[in-house]
């Protein structure tokens, strides 16, 4: 929950930045880590299939739309 909250953090943070790169980034490192983390929760049996399988859904999107920030980014 923290990581989220961290790149949540990292986003917003991002909003109100001339250059977005740096903290974007760090917001990509940091979903990385809450996918690894949610994969480590669910093979210890502390996420149930379906709580995973949203949070995958979820930070898919998330990563998508991420990702696009940065290239946009990139093209300026």
């Amino acid at each position: 929950m923290e990581t989220c909250l961290d790149v949540m953090a990292a986003l917003t943070d991002a909003a109100f930045r001339r250059d977005k790169h740096e903290v974007l980034a760090a917001a990509s490192r940091g979903l990385v880590r809450a996918r690894i983390l949610a994969r480590l929760a669910r093979v210890l049996l502390c996420l149930s299939e379906a709580q995973h399988l949203h949070f995958v859904r979820e930070s898919d999107e998330v990563g998508r739309m991420l990702g696009g920030w940065i290239r946009s980014g990139a093209s300026r």
